[in-house]
Parts: C-alpha cells; structure tokens; sequence
C-alpha cells in the first residue's frame, strides 16, 4: 500500500457523518441590510460543498451585506475543503470566516478545515479559537507513484492559487508541508495575523517603494470594512505624509493626527488638497520627535478628527518590515514650518525656478483651485517659498497661478508658461 507522506492528496478525516450547516438570518431593515449567519462543524466530507452552495441559494433575494460562517471541524476532504472556499469566494456579499464564539469559545478548525476557512474574505479567530495544519495524506490504493504524484502536484497548484488568491503568505504551505500527517501544528495567533490567515477587518494593506519624481517614496494601501485608505511617505526637507482618506458623509475637518502605534500626534503643518468624491487628501509634516518614534514604530496610519473632536476617519496599518524605519532614517532635514510668502519679498527667490514659455504641466496641482489674481513672480515665489511645490504653471491671461507637486505630461499650449525649480 503506496502511502505518500510528503506531498498533498485528498482524505484526511475518520469516517462519520456528513458536516453539520446551521443557519440563522438577522434581518434589521430599514436600519441594516440583512445578515446571514452559517455554523459549519464537524468532518468535511465528499458532497457538503454542494450542501452549503444550496443552502446558501435560499438567502439569494434576501439582499444580505455580509454572510457570517463559523468553522469548527477537525477536517476531512481535501477536494472538499478546497471546494467550500471556492464556494465562499463565489459570493458576492462580504463573507467573514471565524473560529471560535461566546457560545463556542473552544472551536478549533483544522486540516481541510483551514483551507475552507481562508476562503472568505475576512477572518477572525476568538481568543481560544485555535487553527492547526499537518500534511495531506492518502491511502494510495489502486494508484502508482506516477498517478500519485500527479494527483499531489494538482492539489499542491490549487493551495498555492487559494493562498495568493486570498492574500495569505506561502509560509502558511510551507508550515503545512514540514509537519506529519499523523500530527497537527496548532498556530499561534501571531503567525496566523502575520501570515493574513486571520485579517480581523483589513481586506488587503501592503507597502512598497515607488519613484516619486525621482525620489524614493514609500506607498502605503489599506483596505478594510471601514474603507480604502493610502498614505505616501517622502523626504522634502524632513518627512512629509501624503493622505488620501476615505471619508463618511457630511463630515466637518477638525484636526488631523500622525498616528505611531496607535498614539495620536497632532499634525499642526498641513495642507489640504482637496476634498471630493467622498476623499481627503491632505499633506501633512512630520514633526522630528514624531518621525524619530518610526524606527521601532509597529503601526502607522492617520486621522482627521472632527471638530468635536470625538470622532474621527482614517486608518491604522499593521509594519511587518523594515521599509516605514528605512525612509524616516533617509530624511535627515531639520523641521521647520512653511513660510508664509510676503508680498514685498516674492520675486528676490524668483530666481531658483527655470521659466519655459508656452509649456503646461498636466496634474499633480498642490491645490484644488490655484491662487487668482498675482503676478507670474508672485506665483514663482509662492512656489519656492513652499518646500512641497516642483513647479507652477501660470495663466497670464487670468493672473492664475498653480503650482505643483511634480511634473505630469508636459503639454505646449500659447497660453500658459510654467516654471521649475
């Protein structure tokens, strides 16, 4: 009897029945959308995918925002594992996965258990909730090695295209792969959230460098239930935060916040670009004592807080690397506030921009509506008086100035001239 210990094939579980699939809908209208509620326990079998797409199909004209699946099984099915989180990831509600609840704090999902579980769009583990993995295995009756080792580089393949799918680190493979399948890994909470195994409310957030008009900048993404947030960091005489925030409607701008660890700092230097489309995209800078906390910091996120003062919008992102510490040490320039440009004085710095006649430079505005009614040296000299600005372009036919946070497409136009610095 063939018996592969070291790849992925398909049967896991003891014999028994079939996985039991409660449900319960939480219908709230006209104050929420509806929620479905589904407790999946017990082994994994051939067949409860297509019991759990049916019982699913009943909710479809219930109009639900979030579909709630508890696991708490030992596994079973490999094929059918995989098989229920494809039938998770087909719907189009929000689906949350958890392990463990107030009435059964205990649960425990593994093996085949766990891939279903990564098959929704959201994960949580409660507090004595547990998660363990081990290696596949199959008897191999009737198969050679050959078929076998077919069969587990088609399982292998599809795991690993779960685990992208669903934004988990392969470390999570790896870890399934070094242990017996006699045996089972319990993992710990931390490795579980720095593998986005379980992701809380956070849909997707990532860093990564970018080239920002020739310098280094790092962007930052985050995506939860809350909303879709991004900061850019980069060093213009000291660190600077470049905001774009999701923003709830009817809401009044107070005060905004550099948060370090989940501490708010006070931003008192700041710039607001615009607010539309339900946005706000503001500069901000980084005070140094604040900057100089990023170098051991484990999150980074900002704030803008109404104002009250007793609510806020924004986000806080988990630093799994080095890259936050990286760009705050690579900003080295002593802080200082921004000069207010004073009328008498504009044209002494004129000199430090370079004028190109009949040129325009498409986006990267610093404002959302210009400045009206200066002169073309005004508007040089409200450009070098203000660290953030590469570039103006100016329309002398209006007096208007607009000066920019880099160079976009350079367009020639008999209308407008532009200068750089």
């Amino acid at each position: 009897m063939l018996r592969l210990l070291c790849v992925l094939l398909l049967l896991m579980a003891k014999a028994g029945s079939a996985m039991s699939i409660e449900t319960e809908i939480q219908d709230l209208r006209p104050i929420l959308d509806p929620n479905l509620y589904v407790t999946l326990s017990g082994p994994i079998e051939d067949g409860d995918a297509d019991r759990l797409r049916d019982v699913l199909s009943h909710y479809d004209s219930h109009d639900l925002r979030e579909i709630f699946v508890f696991f708490d099984s030992p596994g079973g099915s490999l094929y059918e594992g995989l098989r229920i989180a494809r039938v998770l990831g087909s719907r189009s509600e929000i689906v949350i996965s958890q392990v463990g609840t107030d009435e059964n704090p205990n649960a425990e999902c593994a093996s085949a258990c766990v891939l279903a579980f990564i098959g929704a769009d959201l994960r949580y583990l409660a507090a004595n909730g547990r998660l363990g993995v081990h290696q596949f295995s199959h008897s191999g009756e009737g198969l050679d090695t050959g078929e076998g080792i077919d069969i587990a580089q088609r399982f292998a393949a599809e795991i690993v295209a779960l685990l992208k799918r669903q934004r988990v680190s392969s470390t999570l493979f790896a870890e399934m792969s070094n242990t017996p399948p006699n045996a089972i890994t319990w993992l710990s909470s931390d490795k579980l959230e720095r593998w986005r195994v379980v992701t809380g409310p956070v849909y997707e957030d990532r860093m990564e460098y970018r080239n920002l008009n020739g310098k280094v900048a790092l962007y930052m993404f985050h995506e939860s239930l809350y909303g879709t947030n991004e900061m850019t960091l980069f060093c213009d005489d000291g660190l600077i935060a470049y905001a774009i925030l999701d923003e709830p409607p009817v809401a009044a701008v107070g005060t905004f916040s550099f948060v370090v660890d989940g501490s708010d700092n006070r931003i008192d230097s700041y710039e607001i670009l615009n607010r539309d489309n339900g946005r706000t995209r503001v500069f901000m800078r980084i005070p140094p004592q604040v900057k100089a906390r990023l170098a051991r910091a484990t999150t980074i996120g900002a704030r803008v807080y109404t104002p009250a003062g007793t609510t806020f919008w924004g986000f806080e992102q988990d630093i799994r690397d080095q890259k936050v510490a990286e760009i705050a040490a690579s900003c080295p320039g002593i802080y200082r506030a921004p000069e207010q440009p004073a009328t008498p004085a504009r044209t002494a710095k004129t000199s430090q921009m370079t004028i190109l006649p009949s040129t325009d430079f498409s986006g990267y505005d610093l404002t959302k509506r210009g400045h009206r009614g200066v002169s073309f040296e005004e508007c040089q000299a409200i450009c070098v008086s203000d660290r953030l600005c590469q570039a103006i372009s100016y329309v002398p036919a209006k007096q208007w100035c607009w000066p920019k946070l880099g160079l976009g497409q350079r367009i020639t136009t008999p209308d407008v001239v532009s200068a750089v610095r």
